[in-house]
Protein backbone atom coordinates (compact mmCIF):
# COMPACT_ATOMS: atom_id res chain seq x y z
CA UNK A 1 0.00 0.00 0.00
CA UNK A 2 1.50 3.60 -0.53
CA UNK A 3 0.78 4.83 2.33
CA UNK A 4 2.69 8.12 1.81
CA UNK A 5 1.24 9.12 -1.45
CA UNK A 6 -2.50 8.29 0.19
CA UNK A 7 -1.25 10.24 3.05
CA UNK A 8 -0.74 13.29 0.72
CA UNK A 9 -3.49 13.35 -1.03
CA UNK A 10 -5.94 12.61 1.31
CA UNK A 11 -4.99 15.75 3.61
CA UNK A 12 -8.03 17.38 2.00
CA UNK A 13 -10.45 14.22 2.29
CA UNK A 14 -12.88 14.13 5.33
CA UNK A 15 -12.38 11.01 8.22
CA UNK A 16 -15.08 9.23 5.91
CA UNK A 17 -13.59 9.51 2.59
CA UNK A 18 -10.43 8.15 3.95
CA UNK A 19 -12.26 5.07 5.71
CA UNK A 20 -14.34 4.16 2.57
CA UNK A 21 -11.13 4.14 0.55
CA UNK A 22 -9.29 1.76 2.98
CA UNK A 23 -12.20 -0.44 3.28
CA UNK A 24 -12.66 0.01 -0.56
CA UNK A 25 -8.57 -1.38 -1.24
CA UNK A 26 -9.93 -4.31 1.12
CA UNK A 27 -12.59 -5.43 -1.04
CA UNK A 28 -10.18 -5.94 -4.05
CA UNK A 29 -9.56 -8.88 -3.88
CA UNK A 30 -7.30 -10.64 -6.64
CA UNK A 31 -7.66 -7.17 -8.43
CA UNK A 32 -5.71 -5.70 -5.98
CA UNK A 33 -2.13 -6.08 -8.24
CA UNK A 34 -4.13 -4.20 -10.70
CA UNK A 35 -5.76 -1.60 -8.49
CA UNK A 36 -2.15 -0.20 -6.57
CA UNK A 37 -0.90 0.14 -9.70
CA UNK A 38 -2.98 2.85 -10.49
CA UNK A 39 -2.28 6.28 -9.78
CA UNK A 40 -3.94 7.77 -6.50
CA UNK A 41 -5.73 9.91 -8.29
CA UNK A 42 -7.31 7.10 -10.55
CA UNK A 43 -7.76 5.13 -7.49
CA UNK A 44 -9.70 7.63 -5.57
CA UNK A 45 -12.21 7.85 -9.09
CA UNK A 46 -12.75 4.28 -9.40
CA UNK A 47 -14.05 4.94 -5.26
CA UNK A 48 -16.28 7.51 -6.33
CA UNK A 49 -17.88 5.56 -9.49
CA UNK A 50 -18.59 2.32 -7.02
CA UNK A 51 -20.40 4.45 -4.89
CA UNK A 52 -22.63 6.22 -7.64
CA UNK A 53 -22.91 2.71 -9.19
CA UNK A 54 -24.23 1.27 -5.83
CA UNK A 55 -26.28 3.74 -5.31
CA UNK A 56 -28.22 3.73 -8.99
CA UNK A 57 -28.66 0.02 -8.36
CA UNK A 58 -29.93 0.78 -4.78
CA UNK A 59 -32.47 2.85 -5.80
CA UNK A 60 -34.13 -0.18 -8.94
CA UNK A 61 -33.58 -2.51 -5.96
CA UNK A 62 -30.96 -4.71 -7.75
CA UNK A 63 -27.97 -5.98 -6.37
CA UNK A 64 -24.65 -5.16 -7.49
CA UNK A 65 -21.38 -7.34 -7.11
CA UNK A 66 -17.75 -5.42 -6.52
CA UNK A 67 -16.33 -8.19 -9.05
CA UNK A 68 -18.61 -7.31 -12.14
CA UNK A 69 -17.70 -3.74 -11.04
CA UNK A 70 -13.94 -3.87 -11.55
CA UNK A 71 -14.26 -6.51 -14.15
CA UNK A 72 -15.86 -3.69 -15.80
CA UNK A 73 -13.66 -0.68 -15.25
CA UNK A 74 -10.38 -2.71 -15.78
CA UNK A 75 -11.71 -3.11 -19.57
CA UNK A 76 -11.70 0.46 -19.76
CA UNK A 77 -9.02 2.98 -21.44
CA UNK A 78 -9.21 5.44 -18.85
CA UNK A 79 -8.24 2.56 -15.88
CA UNK A 80 -5.98 0.85 -18.11
CA UNK A 81 -1.80 0.11 -16.34
CA UNK A 82 1.05 -0.61 -18.66
CA UNK A 83 2.32 -4.11 -17.88
CA UNK A 84 5.29 -2.25 -16.59
CA UNK A 85 3.78 -0.78 -13.55
CA UNK A 86 1.97 -3.94 -12.79
CA UNK A 87 4.81 -6.09 -12.55
CA UNK A 88 6.51 -3.26 -10.02
CA UNK A 89 3.39 -3.21 -8.15
CA UNK A 90 3.69 -7.43 -7.87
CA UNK A 91 7.00 -7.62 -6.68
CA UNK A 92 6.47 -4.45 -4.37
CA UNK A 93 3.34 -6.56 -2.77
CA UNK A 94 5.69 -9.71 -2.90
CA UNK A 95 8.85 -7.78 -0.76
CA UNK A 96 5.99 -6.10 1.73
CA UNK A 97 4.48 -9.20 2.29
CA UNK A 98 7.23 -10.68 4.91
CA UNK A 99 7.54 -7.35 6.79
CA UNK A 100 3.50 -7.26 7.34
CA UNK A 101 4.06 -10.49 9.30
Amino acid sequence: MQTDNFLDFARNKSKKSKKEFISFQKRMGKNIIWFEALPIGKKWKLLFLWKEHKFIYHQKNRSISIRKFIGGKRKEKRFYVPIRYIRESAINKILNFDRKK
